[in-house]
């Protein structure tokens, strides 16, 4: 009889220990800003469902979207807090005209879509 001996990974050992869903995306790329803006935070997390998107419409909805879990629960309100504020400011409808030829542009163009000039 053979016995195999591995040993675990650093990640893997932090994967299963308890973790916490904080957030679920629409898509990946709202995901990833989302763990950014926490690990910047200095907020550990880990993204899961990254290839899951395949097998939406096989899945239930909710399974096969990307989700955003927080490694330490004392985290939790911090990372709350952080995501309610992303929330609120992701979508920005607020657009200024462009002085040279009045075109509105959204707030965080520099230069105007139209004529090209500095906004």
């Amino acid at each position: 009889m053979t016995i195999f001996v591995c040993n675990l990974s650093p990640t893997y050992a932090k994967l299963n220990k308890s973790m916490k869903r904080i957030y679920t995306a629409l898509h990946l790329p709202d995901a990833h800003i989302v763990v950014n803006l926490l690990r910047h935070a200095g907020i550990a997390v880990q993204v899961f469902n990254v290839n899951a998107s395949g097998a939406f419409g096989e899945l239930p909805m909710e399974s096969s979207l990307p989700q955003v879990w927080l490694e330490e629960d004392k985290d939790e309100s911090k990372a709350r807090a952080l995501i309610e504020n992303y929330q609120r400011t992701a979508v920005s409808n607020i657009v200024r005209p462009c002085s040279q030829c009045g075109e509105e542009n959204p707030i965080a163009f520099e230069t105007c879509w139209s004529c090209g000039k500095a906004v």
